[in-house]
């Protein structure tokens, strides 16, 4: 039986709004400098995955929002994690269903 896969999750500011709502959010020990992730070295912060979502949601709420989301599989290299545009459109999709609209 194939065994679940561990992933790592980092969320990376963009500006520094997002810096201050993350670091109000997350514990000091979560932030991580100048980690070497794609061939560059970034500031970011350890996280679960729930938060990555919780984070996309309010995106859609607060568009000021602006990160990158990267993952590690077990042991392996930092890698930035492409799927969070479709996450945002899923989860706005989502929220005009309920019939609440993005204040942009």
């Amino acid at each position: 039986m194939a065994r679940a896969r561990q992933y790592t999750w980092f969320v990376e500011p963009r500006n520094a709004f997002t810096n201050e709502v993350i670091s109000r959010e997350l514990p000091e020990e979560n932030y991580f400098s100048c980690i070497q992730c794609d061939g560059s070295e970034r500031n970011l912060w350890g996280c679960d995955y729930p938060y990555i979502r919780n984070l996309i949601a309010s995106k859609v709420s607060f568009p000021l929002l602006d990160f990158n989301v990267f993952n590690r599989e077990g042991s392996g290299r930092i890698r930035q994690w492409r799927f969070v545009d479709a996450e945002y459109e899923r989860v706005k999709r989502l929220l005009a269903g309920r019939g609440i609209r993005s204040p942009q």
